[in-house]
């Protein structure tokens, strides 16, 4: 394709928005000749951390001969593997409940680099969270006609605190923080268009709960906000700090009059 580079839209036709031996000898001895004393009671392991960043590591492997080539300007990527549940995602455990966020993580994913949405609506996440993944899917074939695609986007979820809320055995939530990265071009329509770093970044702060039966995880998304810029986010915090500086700056000045 002659794709040609653009000016910056502001309507995508395909996607609108969018971690030594001498002294152990005498050791020995002296331990041999000194009093037993009782041996002490095994202190209990505290449960490893699962927070962080989630890897979306559960991919199926492309079929033999089948090779995934990821996107560039001149092609869409291809043979894309598709998300698979991990061993452990039928633990009625933290572990089991994080294995399938890793599985919501390779769904969004693979949203993102194909315009799929089949693994992510396969989840019943919630319409509320379902309705802010549309502006990233293909609109019911569009894109397919005009060649459309991201150039290395991503998704990354990022979990709150080191375990999850334990609700009941059967019910775990964690909050979370999601970040989207629609990557630095978007081809199509014979047009490569670059994205700016302001438009190129999403983030959302979540609330994953997670509900146990029939040996499986079921999962429901809440979104606490709707997405918003990462890099407006930066920028008003940046000035919140500052304005924080100005304030006690000048109450320093008033104190010191």
């Amino acid at each position: 394709m002659n794709a040609q580079t653009a000016s910056t839209r502001t309507r995508y036709t395909r996607r609108t928005v969018l971690y030594a031996g001498g002294s152990a000898a005498l050791g020995a001895l002296l331990a041999a000749c000194a009093p037993s004393a009782p041996s002490p009671e095994p202190s209990p392991t505290a449960p490893a951390s699962l927070g962080g960043m989630v890897t979306p590591t559960g991919f199926a492997t492309p079929s033999p001969g089948a090779v995934y080539t990821p996107a560039n300007i001149n092609h869409p990527a291809i043979n894309v593997p598709v998300p698979k549940l991990a061993a452990n995602a039928s633990e009625q455990s933290a572990e089991g409940f994080k294995a399938n966020i890793e599985y919501f993580a390779a769904s969004l994913n693979y949203l993102l680099i194909t315009g799929s949405l089949n693994y992510v609506a396969e989840l019943n996440l919630g319409a509320d969270y379902m309705n802010t993944l549309t502006r990233f899917d293909d609109e019911s074939g569009f894109a397919v006609q005009l060649q459309e695609w991201y150039v290395s986007p991503s998704a990354t979820i990022t979990l709150n605190g080191e375990r999850p809320t334990v609700h009941s055995e059967t019910s775990y939530s964690w909050d979370a923080l999601q970040h989207v990265d629609k990557g630095p071009q978007l081809v199509g329509d014979n047009a490569v268009i670059d994205i700016p770093e302001s438009e190129r970044h999403l983030e959302q702060k979540l609330r994953i709960e997670g509900t146990y039966k029939d040996k499986k995880w079921s999962l429901h998304v809440t979104p606490l906000e709707a997405p918003v810029s990462s890099a407006a986010t930066a920028k008003a915090t940046a000035s919140a700090s500052a304005s924080a500086s100005s304030s006690a700056s000048a109450l320093s000045s008033a104190s010191a009059s």
